[in-house]
């Protein structure tokens, strides 16, 4: 990076000089601040400077808007060293700090601030560095475009992962205490290899214990598997056709936000991902996983194995790609609901091959991919270097990753016996009557935070963003009373439920 050399202005105010370039004005950095921020629109949230130099604007913003909270990004450290004036509202990133530009932003920017960010970039300083400043635009960018992917499924979803949180938290009676386990895992996922590996898993069964992600169940049943844990994650509809292959006598890790399983007295491993709605149920007491919510379930049971478990981990049809017109393995849940839409003009090939120009249009020899299988894919390229492989019927993967693989047919040769054993079942701290009064309480809260109305009050303030993010997010007046009556409606509707 060129030298910044820090010097007096004219008014005796520093400036900073790269060369002959200015940072700042020579004469009177403050008035120029002040000039810059006359011409953008007012900052109404979150505002991220990008090249904040020595903090001349970011000052300007706290004092013409001091609810608002900034991010000066500063693309020299020289600057950052140097800056002004210091503020609670201003967080300062700089080139010479340990964390990422990304991951300064990522862990400062939620959801609730996509609606009033505002990027400001400082001209001089971005003229000077443009390739540092394109890469915090693009890391910006790239957290709105995520964030407001959130938002979309909050929407979608927000209501139910409640209703599943209640009725799921209302029903546990049997937990897994969470323990480590000394011994390899095997994980299967549903992908078309599955198939061909299955009769190596099962050939070895005893050497590793077996997890599954709910759309590999009737896979493994065909081949009398039964896994030692099923992991369970997805909130929707869908997902209940997975689980009809489950019986109460195969344990489940999962969030309390996930589709609610079948009638029985199922054994539950608690996963706490930090939601607010699992926050606002769980009691201190209650025996519990902490894991980060990702967007699949496969990267669940990798976090998941990296909390608890010490031994390798093998993924098996993990293919994240098609196989020709195969997108999973056989048997499989969806394959009778695909059948319902065979006619004689639109044969079962020709619905197959649809569905593959539609979800996986890109093709290289049998394998198909697309968008969002190659994002999968980029998330499981992370994991190198853990001790992760995957289990294929060949050397020749079988994936769009590049995790190693190793073949089936000796995956399991070095592996001791008796590796699967039962995980430590208890009853829940509650009884069934002690969760049902719980319930009513953190509903009777959730009513008098309504009730009351204070827009500053943080429960009504995830109430409000779980059932309705657009309109909760929203700056309009009528949109804020309007979640708040669709909050209300839904809270009678479980108060009616669960008993007052």
């Amino acid at each position: 990076m060129p030298k910044v050399h820090i010097l007096p202005s004219k008014n005796g105010e520093p400036t900073a000089l790269v060369g002959s370039r200015y940072i700042h004005s020579s004469y009177n950095p403050r008035r120029e601040a002040q000039r810059f921020f006359s011409q953008i629109d007012p900052p109404r949230g979150v505002v991220v400077v990008i090249g904040a130099g020595l903090g001349y604007l970011d000052q300007e913003i706290v004092t013409q808007a001091p609810h608002c909270r900034i991010l000066a990004m500063h693309l020299h450290p020289v600057c950052a060293q140097n800056v002004i004036h210091h503020s609670p509202q201003v967080e300062r990133w700089s080139p010479q700090t340990s964390e990422s530009a990304a991951s300064f932003l990522a862990n400062r920017i939620t959801e609730r601030d996509v609606q009033g960010l505002q990027s400001i970039e400082w001209p001089a300083s971005a003229g000077l560095w443009p390739d540092e400043a394109r890469i915090i635009h693009h890391a910006l960018v790239a957290i709105i475009r995520r964030l407001s992917g959130n938002i979309t499924t909050t929407a979608a979803f927000g209501l139910r992962w409640i209703e599943n949180s209640l009725r799921n938290f209302s029903q546990t009676s049997l937990l897994i205490q969470p323990e480590k386990i000394h011994s390899p895992v095997v994980v299967t996922a549903s992908g078309p290899s599955l198939e061909k590996v299955l009769p190596h898993i099962l050939r070895h069964r005893s050497r590793s214990q077996l997890w599954a992600l709910p759309s590999s169940l009737p896979a493994l049943m065909r081949e009398g598997l039964t896994p030692d844990l099923v992991i369970a994650t997805d909130p929707g509809t869908w997902a209940r056709w997975h689980h009809r292959h489950l019986t109460p006598e195969i344990p489940v890790a999962m969030p309390f936000n996930a589709a609610p399983l079948p009638p029985g007295n199922h054994q539950i491993l608690t996963i706490h991902q930090g939601g607010w709605e699992e926050q606002s149920l769980l009691p201190p007491l209650w025996p519990k996983v902490a894991l980060p919510a990702l967007g699949t379930v496969a990267a669940t049971a990798v976090a998941l194995w990296k909390q608890i478990v010490e031994g390798p981990l093998f993924l098996a049809g993990l293919d994240l790609s098609w196989n020709g017109l195969s997108s999973h393995v056989r048997p499989h849940s969806f394959d009778g609901w695909l059948s319902t839409f065979e006619s004689r003009t639109t044969p079962r090939l020709t619905l197959q091959w649809e569905r593959a120009q539609q979800f996986a249009p890109e093709q290289k020899n049998k394998k198909r991919t697309g968008a969002a299988l190659r994002t999968y894919a980029d998330w499981f390229n992370t994991l190198s270097g853990e001790d992760i492989q995957l289990l294929a019927p060949s050397k020749e993967s079988p994936s769009s990753s590049t995790l190693p693989i190793v073949e089936a047919s000796c995956w399991a040769q070095n592996l001791a016996e008796n590796a699967s054993i039962p995980l430590a079942v208890q009853n829940a701290p509650l009884n069934q009557r002690q969760r049902k009064s719980h319930i009513q309480h953190v509903l009777q809260n959730w009513k008098s935070a309504l009730q009351n109305g204070e827009k500053e009050n943080p429960v009504l303030k995830e109430i409000l963003y779980a059932i309705a993010p657009s309109s909760a997010l929203s700056t309009e007046e009528v949109h804020w009373h309007n979640a708040r009556t669709k909050a209300q409606e839904a809270v009678n509707r479980w108060e009616h439920i669960y008993g007052r």
